[in-house]
């Protein structure tokens, strides 16, 4: 008896699913039928059968109309800005410090910029000079130096645009680096003295 009731609940369930699938898919003026029989166990059908009671079914779309997008102008708010005339740059150097000494026996310290930018389509970069000799080329704000020679140096930066063109340059920084002499006995891994 159970796998008989088992068997028909499989049945009943593949049925159900059919028809509910049937559903999602038949177009929306489709009709369902159920019959119940005296064990109480009922069967659906898209076709009339005698004793069978119909069915009001919620269609359901399974295709969705097609939406049209007016074509519309570019919201000002949304597009890129206009430039409001030439590019405003200024920059400065903020480290090292005008007069500042710099303690580095390998000649090696960090230089640091800010650049304040309106109106510049693009990015810019920059050139570092050190003694009026280029040494740094690129979008960086930040580098470190090696091998710096000790006694007084300057540096400045200078700001391009995107096409090359010289936009604004640093006021000249003058600092000092200090490095163990080559004469010295420390360096040369004595102990120091008269010896």
């Amino acid at each position: 008896m159970q796998s008989k009731f088992a068997s028909t609940c499989a049945l009943l369930g593949l049925l159900v699913g059919t028809v509910v699938f049937g559903l999602v898919a038949t177009p929306a003026l489709s009709q369902v039928y159920k019959k119940c029989d005296s064990n109480g166990v009922c069967s659906y059908s898209d076709q009339p059968q005698a004793g069978a009671e119909a069915i009001a079914v919620n269609t359901v779309v399974t295709e969705f109309a097609k939406v049209v997008v007016p074509v519309s102008t570019p919201n000002p708010a949304l597009t890129k800005p206009q430039l409001a005339g030439p590019p405003v740059v200024t920059v400065r150097i903020t480290s090292p410090i005008a007069r500042d000494t710099v303690r580095s026996n390998g000649g090696e310290f960090e230089v640091m910029w800010v650049a304040d930018i309106e109106n510049l389509e693009g990015d810019p970069s920059y050139q570092l000079r050190l003694d009026t000799v280029p040494v740094y080329e690129g979008p960086l704000t930040q580098v470190i130096l090696r091998d710096v020679a000790r006694g007084e140096r300057r540096l400045q930066v200078r700001v391009f645009a995107p096409d090359g063109t010289e936009l604004a340059q640093s006021d000249t920084v003058e600092f000092y680096v200090q490095r163990v002499s080559v004469f010295s006995p420390a360096r040369q891994g004595g102990t120091g003295g008269n010896g």
